[in-house]
């Protein structure tokens, strides 16, 4: 029978890979299998015979850890003293034949006693947990690494919150200590009621939370909130909630999630909300008072352009009355001479007419005549030309017209304030060459770029040329050029010439707005445009390419053309 278990047991022994023992309460004699010895990197062979040389029990306690000998030997002998009811269990540290400890699990049971005979011996195992216990120890470590880094998350409170099955409940199987800083209540207290942090919710967030718990719980989905807590202190904090909710295998949902501390940034986002205000007000404000100040200025512009407008008419009416006053005046003087001689006949007519007086009276008068209707003429020639260019630089209106003519008229009109220089005004237009435009803003524009010139083209004491050229570039296009053989512009200055105000001679009859008033009217009424070529020492030239029939005005541009 002995032969039999034994034979059982070394069978046992090797298909579980686990040390089997043996303890004879009778005899206190101790058993052990191969395995129990190889586990411990001991030779079985080395201990033949455990009742004789040999005592295993007193080998077992040996090998025990110092730590875990007393306990061990006291557990195990309680057992037997109380009868070896039950299942034995018990761990312990044993000494490994390379001086390493290995941890044991020892379980072990009285096996029933043969009738008649004492109490039955008692058969266990050993088996080696010491890569569970280093697993074990390992998690703990973890367990704890992580404790300690979420316990010290700055503004940060991690927890998992039970929902129990239906989602009603709220119990927290974990939260981390930064519920005490975060909320001024203790980990402990808020896990046995987490109706504490709940209750610190303003009413309006508190209802939020709520309808934003139910759906999430119902779809399974996480959330991110944003709310306001009255701690104990009095003092209201901003808190940020972001969780996330699973459901367990035993049914429950939890809610696993973080909580920061965002009083700060919303405090910041306040300070920036306020600022944003403020600036949106001050840009109003000044962008009502840099309205108000562009408007003025438009005005001022706008009264200026009509002054050169204006101060373009008389120079046209100095022009022309300049020029009437050689025609009238030979008038005046032919139909003086007249008068002398009819009164030199009356008197000779009293005293006796001779024939040959009275033939060189018919003959006196006949010339006069002649030479005072010349001269009227050429008045009337003058007048008309006058009231044409006065009536388009007045009306800007749109009509046909021959720019050989309009020009002759320009060139006549200026001729006064060219003869009081000493340069030469030479103009090479075809004739018939008739456009679909503006005449006055155009005449404006011929007169402003000739006067320019004069004005700057030339330094003091020489004589120079202006040349005003046309002919077609194309079909529905005129090229019109306004050149001068001067002393140029610098390159500085090109990019200047056409903005208002600009001028090199403030006060010595530059206004700034002659080549403003030309750049606008070139690209605006007349649908052109205007390109400069400049070089110092070898003149300007000003290039407009302005097309046969100008464009239709949109309403009011016509009257409000400078």
């Amino acid at each position: 029978m002995n032969s039999e278990l034994e034979r059982l047991q070394n069978i046992l022994a090797q298909v579980s890979n686990t040390g089997v023992w043996e303890w004879e309460p009778n005899t206190q004699h101790l058993w052990a299998s191969p395995e129990y010895f190889t586990m411990l990197g001991q030779r079985p062979e080395d201990f033949p015979d455990t009742q004789g040389s040999h005592n295993l029990h007193a080998i077992w306690v040996q090998w025990l850890h110092p730590a875990d000998r007393e306990r061990a030997s006291a557990d195990f002998a309680q057992y037997l003293a109380a009868g070896a009811q039950g299942m034995y269990e018990n761990e312990f540290r044993m000494r490994h034949a390379d001086g390493s400890w290995v941890w044991i699990w020892s379980r072990g049971m009285a096996l029933p006693a043969a009738q008649g005979q004492g109490s039955g011996r008692v058969v266990g195992t050993h088996i080696n947990i010491t890569s569970l216990k280093q697993a074990q120890s390992h998690l703990h470590e973890s367990q704890q690494r992580l404790q300690r880094i979420s316990d010290n998350l700055p503004d940060a409170m991690v927890f998992q919150m039970d929902c129990g099955i239906d989602g009603q409940q709220r119990v927290l199987t974990y939260i981390n200590q930064g519920v005490q800083r975060m909320h001024q209540l203790s980990a402990h207290a808020v896990q046995q009621d987490a109706r504490l942090l709940y209750q610190q919710l303003l009413p309006e967030d508190a209802r939020r939370l709520q309808a934003i718990e139910h759906d999430c719980l119902t779809h399974l989905t996480p959330f991110k909130l944003e709310v306001r807590s009255r701690l104990p202190d009095g003092s209201v904090r901003w808190f940020q909630v972001v969780s996330s909710p699973r459901r367990l295998a035993n049914g429950h949902i939890v809610f696993d999630g973080i909580e920061f501390d965002i009083t700060e940034r919303k405090l910041h986002e306040q300070e920036i909300h306020t600022l944003n205000t403020q600036l949106e007000q001050r840009v109003q404000e000044r962008t009502a008072q840099l309205q108000t100040t562009l408007e003025r200025l438009q005005q001022t512009q706008e009264g200026l352009l009509q002054s050169e407008k204006l101060a373009s008419l008389g120079a046209l009416v100095a022009g022309v009355a300049h020029e009437l006053s050689t025609p009238i005046g030979n008038a005046v003087t032919v139909a003086s001479t007249l008068q002398h001689a009819q009164q030199r006949l009356q008197q000779q007519v009293a005293s006796g007419l001779t024939r040959t007086a009275l033939a060189q009276y018919l003959a006196d008068a006949q010339e006069g005549s002649a030479i005072i209707e010349r001269n009227l003429h050429r008045a009337a020639q003058l007048l008309g030309s006058f009231k044409q260019l006065a009536v388009d630089q007045t009306s800007s209106q749109r009509r046909r017209f021959d720019l050989h003519e309009l020009m002759q008229e320009i060139a006549l009109t200026m001729r006064p304030a060219i003869r009081r220089t000493a340069h030469q005004l030479h103009c090479t237009i075809p004739p018939q060459l008739e456009l679909e435009s503006y005449p006055g803003p155009l005449g404006q524009v011929l007169m402003n770029l000739i006067a320019n010139a004069l004005t700057h083209a030339f330094a003091a004491g020489v004589a120079g040329n202006i040349w005003v050229q046309a002919w077609l570039c194309d079909d529905d296009c005129v090229r019109l050029v306004v050149s001068d053989d001067g002393c140029g512009i610098p390159a500085k200055q090109q990019k200047r010439v056409f903005d208002p105000f600009f001028t090199t001679k403030l006060g010595q009859g530059g206004s700034g707005l002659g080549l403003h008033i030309v750049y606008t009217l070139v690209t605006g009424l007349l649908g052109g445009r205007i390109a400069l070529e400049s070089y110092c020492g070898q003149g300007s030239r000003f290039t407009l390419e302005l097309p046969l029939c100008a464009p239709m005005p949109s309403v009011g541009t016509a009257q409000d053309a400078p």
